[in-house]
């Protein structure tokens, strides 16, 4: 098994867009249409598309790639892949959550 990483990496030799990150732009929409559409946020279309474009950036940078990629290692022996992808947001929430907050 290998790491997130090289696992990405090996996708992108092999041109395999279905295993690979969806771009910046494409996350940004979706976090953004989340943003407006939440009646818990209160804020412009403008800072909702803002936000979006950074927190999507952020999350397919190599650094935030390596950093999950290095913290969640290889799923466990006895981790579903259910259980691997779950542990692997929450992951990935507290690494932007932790860079966001700076």
């Amino acid at each position: 098994m290998t790491k997130l990483k090289e696992y990405l990496e090996e996708a992108k030799i092999a041109k395999d867009t279905s295993l690979a990150l969806p771009s910046s732009n494409a996350l940004a929409n979706v976090i953004a249409k989340e943003l407006i559409a939440s009646p818990l946020v209160q804020i412009s279309n403008t800072e909702a598309s803002e936000f979006s474009h950074k927190v999507s950036e952020l999350a397919t940078s190599a650094e935030v790639i390596n950093e999950l990629s290095d913290e969640i290692g290889v799923p466990k022996s006895y981790e579903t892949e259910d259980e691997f992808v779950k542990r692997a947001k929450s992951t990935l929430t507290s690494i932007l959550k932790r860079k966001l907050s700076k």
